[in-house]
C-alpha cells in the first residue's frame, strides 16, 4: 500500500511514517517500479503498535529497543521488564501527587478554619 493509504488507516500523517523510517523504526518498504513506497501490513501493524506505545507514555527510543530486540523470549523479557519500569515510574507519580493532593487539603482546612478578614 502507499504511503497514503498507510498514513490514512493508522491515523497519522505520511510526514510521520517517514521519520519513523529515518529513525529506524520501520524498515526501509520495497518500492515500486515507479519509485513510490510499498507497504505491507505489517508496516501498518507495527505503527499502531507505536502509537499505542506513545501513548502509554514511553518514548521512541525505548521502542525502538522493543522493536530491534530478536524475537522470542527475549523480547517478551524485555518487553516486561519495560513495563515494569513503566509502572514504578507512573506508581511513584501517583505517590507523589497523593502527597501533594494531602498537603493541599491540609492547607484548604486550615485556611477554613481561620476567620479571615482583609484589613
Amino acid at each position: 500500500m502507499r504511503i497514503g493509504f498507510l498514513a490514512a488507516r493508522a491515523g497519522i500523517p505520511a510526514s510521520r511514517i517517514r521519520f519513523y523510517e529515518s529513525k529506524g523504526l520501520l524498515p526501509p518498504p520495497a518500492r515500486r517500479a515507479s519509485g513510490y513506497r510499498d507497504y505491507d501490513d505489517e508496516a501498518l501493524a507495527t505503527l499502531m503498535l507505536i502509537r499505542r506505545a506513545q501513548r502509554l507514555g514511553y518514548s521512541l527510543a525505548e521502542i525502538a529497543l522493543y522493536l530491534h530486540a530478536p524475537d522470542g523470549e527475549g523480547r517478551r523479557t524485555l518487553l516486561l521488564r519495560c513495563i515494569e519500569i513503566k509502572l514504578a515510574e507512573y506508581d511513584g507519580v501517583m505517590a507523589d501527587t497523593e502527597s501533594r493532593s494531602a498537603r493541599l487539603r491540609e492547607l484548604r482546612d486550615t485556611l477554613c478554619q481561620v476567620d479571615y478578614r482583609p484589613a
